[in-house]
């Protein structure tokens, strides 16, 4: 029996040779589509360190497509990514939400029909413990998941009473159940961003009260804070990593 040829190992270092000799940006459609390619391959290795997320970035800066027309089977890149697959992989999300990349892709229906909110969550029953699972969740929540239809027509409380169904212990996980909390509170608030604003909104009501002699603080710095201008206040808040 004849021997079948083995696939060739993806390896970084001869595309990094590569970007370095042609550091310019491609229009050129054909270029395009080979960046989005190494782009691909970059993100799906088995685990993600420091160089993937530089490559990565690289690539994105040269024209690579977030969100190529032709993924694979498993998604786009942006799911490749959610799998939380390595320390860097919060970065990596980041870098592709920075990037454009869709947060409400879907895989094919063979594939289940899956955002990356679905997949990171998968990830996240695997190992609660072991990569920034949670944090890659909560990242596509800022970058505009939304947590409806997020795998065929069901929402991310069915997807996750169905995994607890089928791995109970997963129950038990600090990160899981934080996970199942930060849920509750979006749908309780109506939505993410109403809900990263609402230690905002408390901030304002005790403003408020601080105004009109109704509460009272021995906190030098946080009376200044409070006693601010609505807009100068704002401003202030703007800094905060919630509302990003």
């Amino acid at each position: 029996m004849s021997r079948q040829p083995r696939e060739r190992v993806f390896t970084l270092s001869p595309v990094e040779a590569w970007l370095a000799e042609h550091d310019e940006k491609d229009d050129d459609d054909e270029r395009r589509e080979l960046l989005t390619g190494l782009l691909v391959k970059t993100v799906s290795a088995p685990l993600i360190r420091e160089r993937h997320v530089k490559l990565a970035r690289r690539l994105l800066a040269r024209g690579a497509d977030p969100n190529p027309l032709k993924a694979s089977g498993y998604g786009s890149p942006l799911h490749a990514a959610a799998r939380a697959r390595g320390a860097f992989s919060l970065d990596l999300v980041e870098a592709l939400l920075a990037s454009g990349a869709a947060p409400n892709a879907r895989t094919a229906a063979g594939a289940g029909s899956k955002t990356p909110l679905m997949v990171a969550i998968e990830a996240l029953s695997l190992r609660p413990s072991r990569f920034p699972a949670l944090a890659v969740i909560r990242a596509l929540l800022r970058g505009g998941a939304r947590v409806d239809r997020i795998c065929g027509s069901e929402d991310v409380e069915m997807r996750m009473w169905r995994i607890e169904r089928l791995r109970p212990e997963v129950c038990e996980e600090q990160n899981w159940i934080a996970c199942r909390d930060t849920f509750d509170c979006i749908r309780a608030a109506g939505s993410w961003k109403a809900f990263v604003r609402r230690p905002h909104v408390d901030l304002f009501v005790l403003r408020a009260l601080v105004v009109r002699g109704r509460a009272k603080t021995r906190d030098a710095g946080l009376r200044r804070l409070v006693t601010l201008p609505n807009p100068v206040l704002w401003r202030v808040l703007n800094y905060w990593r919630a509302t990003s």
